[in-house]
């Protein structure tokens, strides 16, 4: 398998591959750094909202790429490509396609959020 086919593991398989390679679960500062991550997406999400409602394209821009990087490391791609998807209608002036982006991401986010919890709670030393 090549490691792009790797990478692209569908869903919680590839997140959860990916947290165990990089060894987040199994240690408590990659455990804390995850629940961090899961905190600061909700934060991002309303802060882009708001980018929106004011239009300002450099925000959701730069809160689109940083959505689409934490998702890359976490290895939910759905969630990285829509994060791409906001990034790219900050750069062309899309208010609908970033506002329809971000609708879909939450929704997203919500099936990711409940599959690192999951594996967070069945990690060594989880909660």
């Amino acid at each position: 398998m090549l490691d792009s086919q790797k990478l692209r593991l569908s869903d919680g398989q590839g997140i959860a591959a990916n947290l165990a390679e990089l060894g987040l679960l199994d240690d408590p500062v990659g455990r804390q750094a995850l629940e961090q991550f899961l905190d600061d997406t909700l934060r991002q999400f309303r802060l882009l909202e708001q980018a929106i409602d004011a239009a300002d394209l450099n925000q959701i821009e730069q809160w689109g790429h940083r959505l689409k990087g934490g998702a890359q490391t976490l290895g939910d791609w759905q969630l990285a490509d829509l994060g791409a998807a906001v990034e790219d209608a900050g750069k062309i002036g899309d208010l609908t396609g970033a506002r329809s982006s971000l609708t879909s991401a939450r929704l997203r986010f919500e099936v990711t959020e409940n599959q690192v919890r999951q594996l967070l709670r069945a990690a060594p030393g989880g909660p």
